[in-house]
């Protein structure tokens, strides 16, 4: 099971910072999504490690405290993007969608 929430965890990161690079205009956007990945980065590396048999207990509270807080980080982040407009094109094509499906369940 640690295998596949490594994997996920790879998977999640590297979506993240693809989302990332393509925020080059967009600086509170890009760090958002970096801190993201790293968070993810880092609970992929805490699960490798104790799929491989390594004792993390001494470390678990350091690593549940650096995940948390980058984790953290990027929400804040994100809400500054969203306040300064980086996210209106997002928030727009979300609108759009969830009104197409309210006009459809409506029909």
């Amino acid at each position: 099971m640690s295998i596949v929430r490594t994997l996920l965890s790879l998977v999640v990161a590297a979506l993240l910072i693809r989302q990332a690079l393509r925020s080059a205009n967009r600086p509170r956007r890009r760090y958002a999504l970096l801190l993201g990945a790293a968070a993810f980065g880092l609970f992929a590396l805490v699960n490798a490690l104790a799929s491989a048999g390594v004792n993390l207990l001494p470390y678990s509270t350091a690593f549940t405290v650096a995940t948390a807080t980058l984790m953290l980080a990027s929400l804040g982040l994100l809400v500054l993007a969203w306040r300064a407009g980086e996210l209106r094109a997002q928030v727009e094509q979300l609108s759009d969608a969830l009104g197409e499906e309210r006009r459809k369940r409506e029909l």
